[in-house]
């Protein structure tokens, strides 16, 4: 790791925003965002930008597909294509069905035959948005206190109302944990939905089922460029925060008011928060597991910094964090493996104002970018 440092010329201060605009423009291509700032996680590309809300979102690798009937088969079997369309009547789509090791059989699926071979625990039909995100909200709140049940809202585009009926608060902006819905302009008309896994400088990322019409799971769309004739939702049906959720605040006790605080998600889901202390040292608390209990206390990892760190994941899973230090320096600290012991802190020059930077190439390497002292852009 080099302790060397090259300001960049022109002199330019916008040149950090210009990195910050890369860093939202390349958050769809490459992978989720998070943190205290912004991380752009796979394909082999991230970045990390030092200046988000305290309790952000947290970044985390693929989403599993944790729907109970992912292979549900189709009612009229290969005759309805990819989108299980009823060969018979023009517009009847999605007719999936669920009886393990048997055949079809009865009324079509529908009004007339409101079973559970066509229609979940929550009534909806088999593998699609709704059932997905009924089944997604079910697993989301299990533990928490209040447990969700939205059964029986119908077709996607009327959850909105149903919601507000059952006393959910909608509106455009997106937590994590909410529902998103798009109206009749989705879906032929049916309307569509998608769980909200996580929210980052106001873009929301989707888990979702259907969103094609072929009955599968996709987790790559956001806000920003989901598919359809109408990119963003109509609303978003706030449920509460999901039990160990990311935006759920890390406990640091002894950290300085005044610092944001860093959050790293490792490639097992399990989390580690940062801060600088009052003291001006690192002080950091961690889950054991993935949504797992914090820490009761804090440990500190020494240094003396006076800005706010950045914590960034490796490609080999071990955390790094990076702060400006008290000669205004870049400094860091890292782990020596994934989840293991912490190194020594390590100056990496410079004279900067503000905080780092931090972006990662696609061969692995980073790089930290800061303005300088004199409005040049140090690196």
């Amino acid at each position: 790791m080099s302790a060397e440092f090259t300001p960049l010329t022109p002199e330019d201060p916008t040149i950090i925003e210009r990195v910050h605009q890369l860093a939202i423009a390349t958050r769809t291509g490459v992978g989720r965002i998070a943190a205290a700032g912004l991380l752009v996680a796979g394909g082999g590309m991230g970045i990390f930008v030092a200046e988000a809300a305290v309790h952000p979102a947290v970044a985390h690798a693929a989403d599993a597909d944790t729907y109970p009937w992912p292979n549900a088969p189709c009612e009229f079997r290969t005759a309805g294509g990819s989108t299980c369309a009823n060969p018979n009547k023009s517009g009847d789509l999605y007719d999936w069905f669920n009886n393990p090791g048997g055949s079809f059989s009865g009324n079509g699926c529908g009004a007339k035959n409101p079973s559970s071979l066509c229609f979940d625990n929550y009534s909806y039909e088999y593998r699609n948005c709704t059932s997905y995100v009924a089944q997604k909200i079910s697993q989301e709140f299990s533990d928490n206190s209040k447990p969700r049940n939205i059964s029986g809202w119908g077709e996607a585009a009327s959850w909105a109302t149903n919601a507000k009926k059952a006393g959910y608060t909608l509106d455009t902006s997106p937590e994590e944990g909410d529902i998103a819905v798009w109206g009749t302009e989705a879906a032929d008309g049916f309307g569509h939905v998608a769980y909200v896994a996580s929210v980052t400088d106001g873009v929301a990322t989707f888990d979702e089922y259907n969103v094609h019409g072929t009955g599968a799971f996709t987790d790559s769309y956001t806000s920003a460029n989901h598919p359809g004739p109408k990119v963003t939702p109509d609303w978003y049906i706030h449920m509460g925060t999901p039990a160990g959720s990311s935006t759920s605040t890390p406990p640091i006790t002894n950290s300085d008011p005044s610092s944001k605080i860093a959050v790293a998600q490792t490639p097992s889901g399990a989390m580690e928060a940062f801060a600088r202390g009052v003291n001006d040292d690192l002080q950091t608390n961690w889950q054991s597991t993935a949504g797992g209990l914090w820490q009761p206390s804090v440990e500190s990892l020494g240094g003396d910094i006076t800005g706010n760190p950045v914590a960034f994941v490796g490609s080999n899973g071990a955390i790094e964090v990076f702060a400006r230090g008290a000669n205004n320096d870049v400094e860091t600290i890292w782990q020596t493996s994934p989840g293991g012991n912490w190194s020594g802190w390590l100056s990496l020059g410079g004279d900067i104002v503000g905080d780092p930077i931090v972006m990662q190439g696609t061969n692995g390497a980073l790089e930290w970018f800061a303005r300088g002292a004199n409005n040049d852009v140090q690196t």
